[in-house]
């Protein structure tokens, strides 16, 4: 069987062939469509709770999408218009640690505890 017999025959049967180009490409797309232009892991808006603690701990808005889905949020932009960090890190530290630690190089230095002061969350990690 060559391979374009092959291709024809799963395209025929209905299975996608996918290259890593065209792969890149859907997901390019995907990215545009949800930050409205070619994404950019760049500091929230000034006017965001979550500016300060991006610039502590030098990430970007991709980076706290990240962080929302480690803890439950759709996205960043969900995440940012339903609680702030403070009140997110007092609501469940450990999770909220865990994250920062798993989303930035910063944060992965940085003890759990130091995380929660970070945002000026009252409580602690054991």
């Amino acid at each position: 069987m060559t391979a374009s017999s092959r291709d024809d025959r799963l395209e025929q049967e209905g299975i996608m062939k996918t290259t890593e180009h065209k792969l890149r490409q859907l997901i390019r797309e995907e990215l545009m469509k949800e930050y409205g232009g070619m994404p950019m892991n760049g500091l929230p808006d000034k006017s965001s709770p979550y500016y300060d603690m991006a610039k502590k701990l030098d990430i970007g808005t991709m980076d706290l999408d990240n962080i929302a889905y480690d803890l439950g949020f759709r996205d960043f932009r969900d995440m940012e218009r339903t609680i702030d960090p403070k009140k997110l890190a007092e609501r469940d530290p450990e999770s909220f640690a865990v994250a920062v630690q798993d989303s930035s190089i910063a944060g992965a230095s940085m003890g759990p505890n130091e995380i929660l002061e970070l945002v000026g969350a009252v409580g602690r990690v054991y």
